[in-house]
């Protein structure tokens, strides 16, 4: 599983999940407002990527600060 962020101009923010095992069902991640290198980032509109061996989903979301 992978779970990356991504501002609107589509460059990767953070990744806050590379290649984990989850277990079934619902799990909780939580972003910090930071970036790879450990910065803070904007407040503003972010889009998110989860992917799993057998499927996809994306959505967007709101930092505010």
């Amino acid at each position: 599983m992978t779970l990356r962020v991504y501002d609107l101009s589509g460059r990767l923010v953070r990744t806050l999940i590379a290649g984990a095992a989850r277990a079934a069902g619902r799990n909780e991640v939580i972003w910090n407002g930071r970036n790879d290198s450990e910065r803070a980032v904007a407040s503003g509109v972010y889009f998110y990527r989860l992917e799993t061996s057998r499927d996809q989903a994306h959505g967007r979301m709101t930092l505010v600060k």
